[in-house]
């Protein structure tokens, strides 16, 4: 589609220590990141799948007691 317009261009560029992308054409400026776990379940609950949020969100708190239980004893 891009190389059949001749006056289109695009350029992309990232910051990899921030996490963000641009991608730059002569009429925009998208910036992009890697999206993160909160943005997966503000998009469930957006999208009304509760059960699914509310169950990633407790495995998330179980990994998350998991490791904070065992990290003290690793860096003893």
């Amino acid at each position: 589609m891009i190389a059949s317009m001749p006056n289109c261009w695009l350029c992309a560029e990232c910051l990899p220590d921030d996490g963000m992308y641009f991608i730059v054409s002569p009429k925009d400026i998208v910036t992009a990141r890697q999206r993160d776990e909160d943005d997966h379940i503000t998009w469930l609950l957006e999208h009304e799948m509760f059960v699914v949020s509310c169950t990633i969100t407790l495995l998330q708190l179980t990994v998350y007691d998991a490791v904070t239980e065992v990290l003290p004893l690793v860096l003893c």
